[in-house]
């Protein structure tokens, strides 16, 4: 595996955060961690010894018509929210976008510090996302 995705994975383990690990094709690593519901994925790709970790979190499907609206929220999300970046991807699913620069020694607790970020952020921005989409 990966050497910040193992240490990653260490620390999850020793903060006994549930999470799941996926081998990917060209030696990427995926590690998935549920929080109420919501899942963040962070890739790690060997060919950087994983000292680039992409986190991504998908909050919700956008309906088509809904889209506009939507694209509104994520510009005031972005601007409100320094910690992520919010956009509708090519499936029309909203998303939550971080990247990192990590080293072996410090990967794992700066992971799981962008990891509860995350969570908090999707706490706070969810029933206005929810709203948007649902009325």
């Amino acid at each position: 595996m990966v050497i910040c995705a193992e240490v990653f994975a260490a620390k999850l383990k020793e903060e006994d955060i549930k999470f799941a690990v996926q081998e990917l094709p060209n030696d990427r690593v995926c590690i998935s961690i549920p929080f109420n519901g919501i899942m963040t994925n962070v890739f790690f790709d060997a060919d950087d010894d994983g000292s680039r970790p992409a986190f991504r979190t998908m909050l919700e499907h956008c309906p088509d018509d809904r889209v506009a609206d939507l694209l509104v929220v994520c510009n005031a999300m972005n601007n409100e929210y320094r910690w992520l970046k919010f956009c509708i991807d090519s499936d029309n699913d909203i998303m939550l976008e971080d990247d990192a620069i990590v080293t072996p020694e410090n990967a794992g607790s700066e992971c799981v510090e962008l990891i509860y970020r995350t969570a908090s952020i999707v706490k706070d921005v969810k029933p206005t996302f929810m709203r948007a989409i649902y009325g």
